[in-house]
């Protein structure tokens, strides 16, 4: 859908909603005040930028934070503890392993 800025109070219309914007000197654009105002965008805010399946995506940083999150919702809490006691039990296992066959070469002599 094209429009230009009538739909921005309703919300299932705002998100699909695209703005027309020209590209100007040097490519840039400029986001609509009103789209900034929504965001948080002010001068100066720094906002990524990705090409998606044809399509070019600003994301603010609170939003990049938020996705992250989601994706790691189910991991550990801590991974670095988790990973020092995986290297740790394998250490120990090798330690083991390696003292079983020193024991074993010291049986046989």
């Amino acid at each position: 859908m094209w429009h230009s800025f009538g739909v921005r109070d309703i919300p299932e219309l705002r998100e699909n909603t695209i703005v027309r914007v020209e590209v100007g000197k040097q490519g840039r654009i400029v986001i609509p005040a009103h789209i900034r105002q929504e965001l948080g965008i002010e001068e100066g805010t720094r906002v990524g930028v990705r090409v998606n399946d044809g399509v070019i995506e600003l994301i603010t940083p609170e939003t990049a934070k938020r996705q992250l999150r989601e994706m790691f919702k189910h991991a550990p809490e801590n991974l670095s503890e988790e990973l020092l006691a995986e290297r740790r039990a394998e250490a120990a296992a090798d330690a083991a392993e390696e003292l079983a066959a020193l024991s074993e070469r010291a049986r046989r002599l």
